[in-house]
């Protein structure tokens, strides 16, 4: 729980232009949770946890203008849920990794996915956002 408050932490100080501290939330946010994941890899909500701190993080690097920390850290995102997108189908996974490939410029990779996150009615706002400013989906 407070890894994912941590990470809640992390983006609004990152909109309110707090980047620096931002970032210090979620690499905090993700040292809580590897630990965890490290001795229970298959922990669905640790992965969860894992891949949104990351995405925090490469939004606080990308508002500084440290675009290769963002990269990097939104590939983390993609890795810590990727494979289990892939097998268990979980909405909250294929959000992660929508939003993780947009970031990373993927649109051709993420559109199938948001398609079909859109198709049985995903309408978290923040979501919604930002895959709009991805263009993937309509204004």
């Amino acid at each position: 729980a407070l890894a994912r408050t941590l990470s809640l932490s992390s983006y609004a100080l990152t909109a309110a232009g707090r980047a620096p501290d931002a970032k210090a939330d979620a690499r905090r946010a993700i040292s809580i949770v590897e630990p965890v994941l490290a001795k229970r890899p298959s922990d669905q909500g640790g992965r969860l946890a894992l891949a949104d701190a990351y995405l925090a993080l490469g939004d606080a690097a990308h508002r500084t203008g440290d675009t290769t920390a963002a990269r990097r850290a939104w590939n983390g995102a993609l890795a810590a849920v990727d494979s289990v997108t892939r097998a268990t189908g979980v909405a909250e996974f294929r959000v992660l990794s929508a939003t993780a490939l947009a970031s990373l410029g993927r649109v051709e990779d993420a559109q199938p996915i948001v398609r079909t996150l859109e198709q049985q009615g995903y309408r978290r706002p923040r979501w919604l956002a930002r895959m709009r400013a991805a263009g993937l989906l309509a204004q």
